[in-house]
């Protein structure tokens, strides 16, 4: 048993002083005891102007390795929409061309491809006059007469 110690509990010190035990690697301190150096506002300021252009730095860094792995993300993306883009085209290819087959032996070779072309010239038509009807409503959502009705062509 030391001689702080009494049944196991600390007693205080001989002198009457109560202090906080010294944290880890306090002596190494330059804040206590006679070796205590007084720093100026310079030096925080200084302290300061060094953190803060590691932080800038560091952010600089994260954003600059966000940019590259959003752009290798569009990258991909935009190549599996292409390929998704490729293989609609041709399962339509297939489609039409499995239509004419299946409607040749009701109305011939040739029926058959005027009535399939003649369907999809008819979807082309009513999905290019909707096209131009939206292009011209935006058309005139940007016109310089304010008087226009633009929310009727939704």
């Amino acid at each position: 048993m030391t001689s702080t110690q009494r049944d196991g509990l600390p007693t205080p010190p001989e002198d009457g002083e109560i202090r906080l035990p010294d944290p880890p690697g306090a002596e190494d301190d330059h804040y206590h005891g006679d070796g205590f150096e007084e720093r100026s506002i310079l030096d925080d300021l200084l302290a300061l102007y060094e953190d803060v252009k590691i932080y800038i730095e560091a952010e600089l860094n994260f954003q600059k390795s966000r940019l590259k792995f959003t752009l290798k993300s569009l990258k991909l993306a935009a190549a599996f929409g292409g390929v998704a883009l490729v293989c609609v085209f041709l399962a339509l290819i297939g489609l039409t061309v499995g239509l004419i087959i299946a409607l040749t032996p009701i109305i011939t070779a040739w029926g058959a491809t005027f009535l399939v072309v003649g369907g999809l010239l008819i979807i082309a038509y009513a999905s290019v006059k909707k096209l131009i009807d939206k292009v011209k409503a935006v058309s005139r959502a940007f016109a310089k007469d304010d008087n226009s009705e633009v929310g009727n062509d939704v």
